[in-house]
């Protein structure tokens, strides 16, 4: 517990009360529904789209629905494309 008229943080807890949440962390849940909120925030980034690398650089979900031959087809195209267009820029800068 703080008394009132310590130090914390910036000024006092009487001066301005608002300043305390200025201590604590970004991100910290200050109750069970803040870090329910975190969670699924969070497994809602990793599930969806963050890319996995031991699954192929793909999204679990992507995994899971079997996409995964879908999306490496799709980056084997691009990177194809890619190579005929640097081939090409080549070829007219000589």
């Amino acid at each position: 517990m703080i008394a009132i008229g310590k130090s914390v943080c910036f000024g006092t807890l009487s001066q301005n009360v608002v300043r305390v949440h200025e201590c604590v962390r970004p991100g910290t849940p200050l109750s069970l529904e803040d870090a329910r909120r975190l969670v699924k925030g969070y497994l809602e980034h990793y599930n969806n789209i963050r890319l996995n690398s031991a699954i192929g650089y793909i999204t679990p979900k992507d995994m899971l629905a079997g996409h995964q031959q879908e999306i490496q087809a799709d980056r084997d195209r691009k990177l194809e494309t890619a190579r005929e267009q640097r081939k090409n820029r080549r070829q007219r800068a000589t």
